[in-house]
């Protein structure tokens, strides 16, 4: 109907243009678009209205929509009193259920003369997830908070996402090497070994995420590589921050939004990648010595 293509409901939930103007006749009214998190109806609501106003939903069992106003056996009927009956069609919210998400990645750089091709895996790490609202981009009044923890056991050639490791606390990584620069000016280089966890974590809401990673729940001996924390997969342009410490917890973290491309578990995922390494420089100096001596 010419006026009606786009009808709009009000704050009240009330379609001002759905009055007693309409006409005589049978009309179908079909929900294009609802508000997170309902669902668009799956069928129109269908319902007539008598010569004398009477309102009757034709697919009640359908579209579960109830109806307010006096019942008549027949709408022609003439009404027992001149008093103008008001009828109200409700037509319910069903709430979906979404599912979404988002990969946590860890990266162990671990010294190849020490580990050579032996995994690690007893190494374990504690990652907080805490979720906001999508304009709550200070992030100040978490919605829930949950925790994950994972290992790295596989080992990989390369790392995935090289670009990430430029140079963050005095870290460096090229061609197969970890270089650190230590506060006493001394460096120390090494060939590595490369381990990669990964959970992919699975939730309901869309919105703002921030993963921090828990230096004081992990069990691991390796370093921290401050900073070298970044945000990868197709929605990488949703990233609204990354830093080294958050006010929940001392740790590195990456905050970024879920949006429906993250609807799927595949490998285009939003990826929040955090990275450490394990120098062993110690033990190049702390080797045990003994002399003995066996005389007559």
């Amino acid at each position: 109907m010419a006026g009606y293509e786009s009808l709009v409901s009000g704050a009240d939930g009330v379609i001002p243009q759905i009055t007693n103007v309409l006409l005589p006749g049978i009309y179908f009214l079909a929900e294009l678009s609802v508000s997170e998190p309902y669902l668009v109806l799956d069928v129109p609501v269908e319902f007539s209205i008598s010569n004398l106003g009477y309102v009757t939903i034709l697919n009640a069992s359908q579209c579960g929509c109830t109806l307010k106003g006096s019942p008549v056996s027949d709408p022609n009927a003439t009404p027992a009193s001149a008093a103008e009956e008001a009828f109200v069609i409700t037509i319910p919210n069903v709430k979906g259920i979404n599912d979404f998400y988002f990969n946590i990645e860890k990266f162990a750089f671990l010294d190849k003369n020490v580990h050579g091709s032996t995994a690690d895996s007893e190494q374990k790490f504690v990652f907080m997830v805490e979720r906001f609202t999508d304009d709550d981009t200070a992030m100040n009044s978490p919605l829930e908070t949950f925790y994950v923890t994972l290992n790295c056991e596989e080992l990989c050639n390369d790392h995935l996402h090289p670009g990430i490791l430029n140079n963050f606390a005095d870290h460096s990584y090229s061609s197969g090497r970890v270089e650190i620069h230590y506060a006493d000016s001394e460096t120390y280089s090494f060939p590595t070994a490369i381990e990669r966890g990964v959970r992919t974590v699975h939730v309901k809401q869309k919105g703002i995420y921030r993963v921090t990673e828990i230096k004081g729940w992990s069990s691991t001996d390796y370093d921290f590589w401050e900073g070298s924390n970044g945000c990868f997969g197709t929605t990488v342009g949703n990233i609204i921050a990354q830093g080294t410490n958050s006010k929940n917890a001392a740790g590195p973290y990456v905050a970024f939004r879920i949006t429906d491309a993250d609807s799927k578990n595949d490998d285009s995922l939003t990826t929040a990648s955090f990275t450490n390494t394990e120098t062993e420089y110690a033990y190049l100096s702390s080797q045990a010595y003994a002399e003995n001596t066996i005389s007559k």
